[in-house]
Formats: C-alpha cells, structure tokens, sequence
C-alpha cells in the first residue's frame, strides 16, 4: 500500500459524504440502519471515519457503463 503523506488515511463523515456527493445525514442513515452494500466505515471509539481507499474501491464497484444498462 502506497501512503501518500499529503493525503489523510481517515476523513469524516462530512467529508466523505462531499467525496461522494451525498449528505452526511445519508452516510449516517446507513450507518444506522445497517444498510448492506455501503462504504465501510472505522470506528474509533465513538468516531465513525472512513477510508478515502475504501470510498475509491466502492465508488468503482459501483460504477456502470450506461450502454450494459
């Protein structure tokens, strides 16, 4: 794993929600409701923060061509 100094191993939750174009208020909602299939989350006592490596992963599983639809 390659670790670039200038960029964070952890963001918040508000950060990841603008990463991905949601609300934090969604990220939050799964969270919640355990909602399967979302970004994986680390949990550092009460912290909820995510990997900008899991999001980039999740983002790509996520991802279709418009023409396979």
């Amino acid at each position: 794993m390659n670790l670039d100094p200038m960029q964070p191993l952890l963001i918040s939750t508000s950060e990841a929600a603008r990463l991905l174009g949601l609300s934090a208020s969604t990220l939050e909602k799964w969270r919640f409701y355990r909602v399967p299939n979302t970004p994986p989350v680390v949990r550092i006592g009460r912290a909820c923060r995510y990997r900008v490596t899991d999001l980039a992963e999740w983002i790509e599983q996520h991802r279709f061509n418009v023409d396979d639809a």
